[in-house]
């Protein structure tokens, strides 16, 4: 994308795109240059990847109202398949582990919205997990969506 947008002569979404790419575990080192290049040089590169690495967090970040004021930690599994306009969707909660109570929330995160999309009307079916942190103060609970790189097993 990055490089798309740099042809476009979109210097700010190129830059976009290329810091969101060197928050990859391995990113191409001809990315790092790209951006260095477009950024004015290699000493403004790391400003602007930290500026854009909570961007990829909030991504996988769902929040879920804690009206019951719950506290604790659990994992959750979830099957997504695409819905509605490529938004996906979900078809099963599995809670997985972590404090028991936590199972209360498994109708909300049926129900929560993810900002997940599939290209096209191809059938999908995505299996995510996903830790939920509650603190009885806050107003909300955190559904942090594991990367796929970091799930080693779905037990």
């Amino acid at each position: 994308m990055g490089q798309i947008c740099e042809k476009l002569g979109e210097k700010g979404r190129a830059m976009h795109f290329y810091a969101l790419a060197m928050d990859a575990p391995r990113p191409d080192p001809e990315t790092r240059s790209r951006l260095a290049a477009l950024a004015g040089g290699n000493d403004k590169i790391d400003a602007i990847i930290e500026k854009n690495h909570e961007e990829l967090a909030a991504q996988r970040t769902i929040k879920l109202a804690n009206a019951p004021k719950q506290e604790g930690k659990a994992e959750f599994i979830l099957l997504l398949s695409d819905g509605h306009a490529s938004e996906m969707s979900v078809d099963d909660v599995k809670f997985a582990s972590g404090d028991e109570k936590l199972k209360a929330f498994t109708e909300a995160l049926r129900a929560a919205r993810y900002s997940q999309t599939v290209p096209d009307d191809t059938a999908v079916k995505v299996v995510r997990r996903g830790t939920l942190s509650c603190t009885a103060t806050a107003a909300d609970c955190i559904l942090l969506l594991t990367l796929p790189s970091d799930v080693h097993s779905v037990d």
